[in-house]
């Protein structure tokens, strides 16, 4: 019985040392991931770029090298509902100017934005 108490009261205080470390990682995860607002064309990438093989939003973004002067445009897939998102239908038939304000990603080759609520601007 007193062995039984014993590893019940060293399970508890290891549980208890242990919480507050997870607590700081996942603080830690969280500051990582901070929001920003991209500006460029959004557009469907199927339709308007060929780069995917279903309807898909994605915002295409003019970023300039600061030691080359270069300007090279970069795309981001929009992770959300995709052909299903109210504002698509304007993106398929062409492109359209506005901003995406979310969380970036990379997954693969391929860098997504994950839009916040009410994040996709069209102008």
């Amino acid at each position: 019985m007193k062995k039984a108490i014993f590893a019940l009261m060293f399970a508890l205080a290891t549980g208890a040392m242990l919480l507050p470390t997870a607590v700081i990682a996942q603080e830690k995860t969280q500051e990582k991931k901070k929001e920003v607002t991209l500006k460029g064309e959004l557009c469907c990438a199927k339709c308007e770029l060929k780069t995917a093989d279903k309807c898909t939003n994605a915002i295409e973004v003019e970023r300039k090298n600061k030691k080359t002067g270069e300007t090279k445009k970069v795309v981001y897939i929009l992770d959300d509902e995709g052909a299903k998102a109210p504002y698509h239908g304007k993106l398929c038939t062409g492109r359209t100017k506005g901003s995406v304000t979310g969380v970036i990603t990379k997954e693969g080759d391929s860098v997504k934005i994950k839009p916040a609520k009410e994040g996709v601007k069209l102008d």
